[in-house]
């Protein structure tokens, strides 16, 4: 970029972009609703977190776009877009003090005026501290963009690292293993101010040793023998595993939960993965195989009046069919199912394949709900009376209705999902399902039966999908047609994507990071779906090729961007 490229008309749009976007997230309650937690107790509220983002990210981006590194433009361009927004949002607060917009605007209240100008005694100092405090954050947000790269990715790993850990603060309280540290790092509300200091030091030290050594550790690596690598491998997995069984015991439930829904998503997700990340079929009907699961084992094992039982024989109040009988059941179904529907769909690609999937999967959640099957399916009301799986040892019973003891048996699905579908990819039939991804004719003119291979990725991916729905409806112990949106075909197709599509460790960190974190900041619910769509817009700006990206998809994406 040259020196006449300098646009100070966009300059002044980015100042108007920061300005309007403090407005809006005011106007729908974030800023509000996000005040009543601390990033940094007594010090950084997560609603001045958020104005801090915003006015930061904007200076950063107009020092990055426009100014080519340019030492006086950038401090005067993040000079005036932290003014010009803190320009319009005073303009804001005066009309909010002025006239009452709460007719229109219900969260353009008194409360909001307040953390705008920092709970300052008077108007006139709350402005003037706002627009300096706006002004001030964007500026160095675009003299951090002048500092070496490698300096500046240390100080946004830290101030991220700082973020995420005062996000986690209701999970990391609750590891017993880590009560010590807890205590040091966390006070009743929010991060220390030394606990903060030391996670921003400490990230921001891990970021330079990683970005100075990564690459000679990952050479060593490489240079391993096969058979001690995969002694390394293996020792990691077992590692992990170790980890993972232990984790409840040092929690309680309200996380056991979480990660069972986690594991949920991990399995559904893994199948997914299968027909979109493998043989490139966009799927966006995963929650109509997930209901099928769901309402298959419901039939199956309910005990109450609309269980298959009931059905053949008028008597209610028991099954002759356990969960461990009805869960081969189900995954047979779904598999069928999903073959089923994949059949008249084959010659379809695309965006056309993505509609028919998603209209087929609010085919399935209309005539659950619908009153003609009412009968047998329960309608609105669903089916109830879902028995628990029952284990027996010896002659000791157990029954799984803990979450932690569900958590056990979501873990137990996910390694066997994730070890059968690794198993798949390094395949025959994992070959052929790229093979068709990369160029469905070309495929076919090898000798790859492309009928057939779409339709077995269809039902293996339906069959891990009905398996996320029977376990689901087990630990719910009822089933109900609103449970299975097309948030749900969405959520799976994000995570895939936002992981790394094609990556089954992607898929694993993709609902780590879609299903795992909203769901620890349940007191922000009303804001969810805000927060999950800003989130992937700026996932797919920063890292389109996602967390943990397959070989495959990296050699594409710079493929594309060598050729762009």
């Amino acid at each position: 970029m040259n020196e006449t490229t300098f646009n100070w008309q966009k300059v002044l749009q980015y100042g108007l972009v920061c300005g309007v976007t403090i407005i809006y997230v005011c106007l729908v309650g974030l800023v509000e609703a996000f005040k009543a937690r601390d990033v940094i107790d007594k010090v950084l509220s997560l609603a001045h977190a958020l104005l801090v983002v915003i006015s930061f990210g904007m200076g950063y981006a107009t020092a990055r776009n426009l100014t080519a590194g340019q030492v006086g433009k950038t401090i005067i361009s993040g000079l005036v877009v932290g003014l010009m927004g803190g320009l319009i949002t005073a303009v804001f607060v005066l009309i909010m003090s002025s006239w009452n917009l709460r007719t229109m605007f219900t969260n353009a209240s008194p409360n909001l005026i307040k953390i705008l100008t920092f709970d300052q005694p008077s108007l006139t100092m709350g402005l003037l501290t706002m627009i300096g405090s706006l002004t001030a954050i964007s500026t160095f947000g675009a003299i951090t963009y002048l500092l070496p790269s490698k300096i500046r990715e240390m100080m946004l790993a830290g101030f991220i690292a700082v973020f995420l850990v005062g996000m986690l603060q209701d999970f990391l309280t609750r590891i017993k293993a880590v009560n010590y540290l807890a205590s040091f790092l966390y006070s009743r509300k929010g991060l220390t101010t030394p606990g903060a200091l030391a996670i921003l030091v400490g990230f921001a030290g891990l970021h330079l040793f990683w970005s100075t050594q990564g690459a000679t550790i990952q050479q060593k690596f490489a240079e391993i023998p096969p058979a001690p690598k995969r002694f390394i491998n293996w020792a990691i997995l077992a590692v992990s595993l170790v980890i993972l069984v232990l984790l409840p015991q040092m929690t309680d439930s309200y996380v056991a939960q979480i990660l069972f829904t986690i594991g949920l998503y991990i399995i559904m997700g893994l199948g997914l993965n299968i027909s979109l990340g493998w043989a490139g079929l966009l799927n966006l009907g995963f929650a109509g195989f997930f209901a099928i699961g769901a309402y298959s084992v419901a039939l199956l094992t309910s005990t109450g009046q609309r269980s298959l039982t009931y059905l053949l024989t008028g008597l209610s109040g028991t099954s002759y069919v356990s969960f461990w009988v009805a869960l081969p059941l189900v995954i047979l179904a779904s598999a069928g199912v999903g073959v089923f529907l994949g059949i008249p769909i084959l010659r379809t690609r695309g965006d056309y394949l993505a509609i028919i999937t998603l209209g087929m999967a609010e085919i399935i959640r209309v005539l659950v709900k619908s009153d003609a099957l009412r009968p047998i399916l329960g309608g609105a009301q669903g089916i109830l009376n879902i028995p628990k799986p029952v284990l027996w040892l010896g002659n000791q019973q157990i029954v799984i209705k803990e979450p932690m003891h569900f958590y056990y048996l979501i873990l137990i699905g996910a390694f066997l999902v994730a070890v059968l579908a690794r198993r798949l990819q390094h395949a025959r039939v994992g070959r052929n399902w790229m093979a068709i991804r990369e160029d469905e004719d070309v495929a076919e003119a090898m000798g790859i039966n492309v009928v057939a291979t779409k339709l077995l990725a269809f039902g293996i991916g339906a069959s891990f999908a009905g398996l996320s729905g029977a376990v689901f409806a087990t630990q719910l112990g009822s089933v109900f047609p609103d449970s299975f949106g097309m948030l749900v075909s969405i959520n799976a197709v994000s995570l895939v994507i936002i992981g790394g599509i094609g990556s089954i460790p992607g898929v694993i960190i993709g609902a780590l990071v879609l299903v795992g974190l909203p769901e620890l900041l349940r007191e922000f619910a009303e804001f969810r779906l805000l927060i999950y769509g800003i989130l992937l817009i700026v996932m797919m700006l920063i890292k389109p090729e996602g967390f943990w990206p397959s070989e495959a998809a990296k050699r594409e994406l710079k493929s594309e961007v060598e050729l762009a």
